[in-house]
C-alpha cells in the first residue's frame, strides 16, 4: 500500500460510477483498500464512501459578488454599498434562521421556515410584507447564481415557488398640487433650509426627477443657454441610473428653472442623495410641512406625475 496509485479522475463518493469502472480498476481499488485498512480516509476515498466537499451557506456571499459584476457597472462606491448591504443582511438572516448548512442540502422546509420567520415579523408589526418579499428574492437570487456557477443541481426556483407574501397597497401619497404651489414654493415655509436643500425641492417640483438624479448632474448636463433650457439625466462611469430607461432630457420651467439658474454647475454641497433626503424630511417633519405621516420629499415625484 506504499505504492503510488493513479486511478481515473472521479469524485471519490460516486460509488455508482466506481461500480461501472473496468474490472481491473475495481480490483485494484479493493487491493489498495485492503492494504490500507488502518487508514479509514484512504479506504473511504478509494471505495467511494468519502463525503463530497461541501459549499457552506456562509461562503455563498463571497462567491456571489464576483458573479454580479455586470450589475455594478458604472455604480459609485455609495451605490454599490446600497446594493450589497440588503443582500448581505438577507443572506445572514437566512443563515440565522436555518443554520449554516451545505448549499446542496438546502430544502423546501428551510425556505418555508425563513418565510415563516418573516410572516411572524409582519404579524408583530416590526416589518412589512414588501420587505419580507425583497429578502426572499435576494436569498433566492444569491443561492441560484451560486448553484449555477458551482454546478450544483438544486432547483432553487422550485424551493422558493409560491412563497411571496401578500402586500398591501402602500403607495407613498403625493402632495396636493395647490399645497405645493401655495405652501412649499411660496412664502417662508422653506426659509430655514440651507440653500441647496431648498433648491433641490424646487428642482424636484417641476421636473419630477429623483433626488439622486438631480444631485448627480454634472455641469455639462445642465443646458441653460438652449432655446428651451433642459437637464440631461444620463449614466456615467461612476454613476449608474436606477433603471435602463431612466435616461431622459427634461425641460426646465418654473421653480426648476429658477433652481438651476442658481446652480448652473450643479449641486456641490450634497453629493449623497440619502443625506439630502434625510435633512429635508427632518425639516418637513419638524416644521409641520407633511400633510400626513406618509408624505416625504419623494412624494413630489408623485405630485409631478
Amino acid at each position: 500500500h506504499n505504492r503510488t496509485h493513479s486511478f481515473p479522475t472521479r469524485r471519490s463518493s460516486d460509488l455508482a460510477e466506481i461500480a461501472k469502472a473496468p474490472l481491473e480498476e475495481v480490483i485494484e481499488r479493493v487491493r489498495v483498500a485492503a492494504g490500507s485498512i488502518e487508514q479509514e480516509q484512504v479506504v473511504s476515498a478509494v471505495l467511494g464512501g468519502a463525503e463530497k466537499p461541501g459549499l457552506m451557506l456562509s461562503t455563498c456571499l463571497e462567491r456571489f459578488w464576483p458573479l454580479c459584476a455586470d450589475r455594478l457597472v458604472n455604480k459609485s462606491d455609495h451605490q454599490i454599498r446600497k446594493w450589497k448591504n440588503p443582500r448581505a443582511a438577507a443572506m445572514n438572516s437566512f443563515i440565522e434562521t436555518v443554520g449554516d448548512k451545505n448549499l446542496s442540502e438546502v430544502a423546501r422546509g428551510d425556505v418555508l421556515r425563513f418565510r415563516q420567520s418573516w410572516m411572524d415579523r409582519v404579524a408583530e408589526g416590526t416589518a412589512v410584507a414588501g420587505t419580507a418579499n425583497k429578502n426572499m428574492l435576494y436569498v433566492r437570487d444569491i443561492l441560484q447564481r451560486v448553484c449555477v456557477a458551482q454546478e450544483i443541481g438544486t432547483d432553487i426556483e422550485s424551493l422558493f415557488a409560491r412563497t411571496r407574501l401578500k402586500e398591501l397597497d402602500n403607495v407613498r401619497p403625493s402632495f396636493d398640487r395647490a399645497y405645493v404651489e401655495e405652501t412649499l414654493l411660496n412664502g417662508k415655509a422653506l426659509a430655514g433650509l440651507n440653500a441647496e436643500a431648498r433648491l433641490l425641492i424646487y428642482a424636484m417640483a417641476d421636473t419630477g426627477a429623483r433626488e439622486s438624479e438631480l444631485i448627480g448632474l454634472q455641469p455639462e448636463d445642465i443646458l441653460l443657454d438652449e432655446e428651451i433650457p433642459y437637464i440631461w439625466i444620463r449614466a456615467r462611469n461612476d454613476h449608474a441610473l436606477k433603471t435602463l430607461h431612466s435616461e431622459r432630457k427634461i425641460p426646465l420651467v418654473g421653480s426648476s428653472l429658477h433652481a438651476f439658474a442658481q446652480l448652473p454647475e450643479g449641486f456641490s454641497h450634497y453629493r449623497n442623495a440619502d443625506t439630502a433626503s434625510t435633512t429635508i424630511n427632518k425639516y418637513l417633519r419638524e416644521n409641520d410641512l407633511k400633510p400626513t405621516d406618509g408624505h416625504s420629499l419623494y412624494s413630489l415625484r408623485h405630485t409631478f406625475k
